[in-house]
């Protein structure tokens, strides 16, 4: 995942894809993947896959998270974990600020 730049009121969509080994040949699905996005304020929300409907699975070790709307500017972050298989990824967001009072 990279970082991204959004405005007030947009959301944001992190892919993750899971692989057997470093060579990143052969994707697996891990056992649990969770998707924790913080908010500029410092709130952190985990979004698990199988109870929560902002992360879908799209084939084999490839797992989508639909990040909430921004409700203000700042730096925000996404990052996702599993289990059953090593990985951990991060993405910053930084969101800016809108002229219009309900963006």
């Amino acid at each position: 995942m990279s970082s991204k730049s959004r405005k007030v009121g947009q959301q944001s969509t992190a892919t993750a894809k899971f692989y057997t080994d470093d060579t990143a040949v052969t994707l697996v699905d891990p056992t649990t993947i969770t998707f924790l996005f913080r908010t500029a304020a410092g709130v952190e929300t985990s979004y698990v896959y199988g109870t929560a409907p902002e992360v879908t699975k799209t084939s084999t070790g490839i797992y989508v998270f639909v990040a909430p709307a921004y409700a203000a500017s700042g730096a925000h972050y996404i990052r996702v974990k599993s289990t059953g298989t090593i990985a951990a990824t991060e993405m910053g967001v930084s969101v800016q600020g809108s002229k219009f009072a309900t963006p």
